[in-house]
């Protein structure tokens, strides 16, 4: 999810400015970055975990949708 938005939204969403840590996404993984792009633009808020593996649900998706928008 986190790489669909990020691509969809790669010319409305600002780079991220610091790396954060997430005790379930390494730096290393394919999706970090993606992910960090979503926090920094805050589409999504964040704790200290991310939840990778977890399904999103439809609410969950339409309130990112809803956030992105309001970007441009």
């Amino acid at each position: 999810m986190a790489a669909v938005l990020a691509r969809a939204y790669s010319k409305v969403y600002k780079e991220a400015g610091q790396e954060r840590v997430f005790k379930d996404v390494k730096k290393t993984s394919w999706s970090y970055n993606d992910i960090n792009i979503l926090a920094e633009n805050r589409i999504t808020v964040l704790n200290e975990y991310y939840r990778p593996y977890e399904n999103v649900t439809r609410g969950q998706f339409a309130l990112f949708l809803q956030r992105s928008a309001s970007l441009k």
